[in-house]
């Protein structure tokens, strides 16, 4: 597969819903410290500020990306 850039998210302090198609892998970047979840509200994966996280193949799933309010969130799916 292709690399497919996303176009980036500002963050604004609450969970933000990012899709996953079935069969991609996800790759985040923010430029401040994030939190990644499952669920909304749920247990959160920590993101450190300016790392690039990559997430397994996605089933199809949506997953939740909530940082402080301005921050600038990078996604590309491949």
């Amino acid at each position: 597969m292709n690399l497919n850039v996303l176009p980036p998210l500002t963050a604004d302090g609450s969970d933000q819903a990012i899709e996953v198609p079935r069969g991609y892998v996800l790759a985040i970047h923010a430029t401040a410290a994030a939190e990644l979840r499952h669920v909304p509200g749920g247990p959160a994966f920590p993101i450190p500020a300016d790392t690039i996280v990559t997430l397994g193949e996605s089933l199809g799933e949506t997953v939740y990306v909530r940082a402080m309010a301005g921050t600038v969130i990078s996604l590309a799916l491949n």
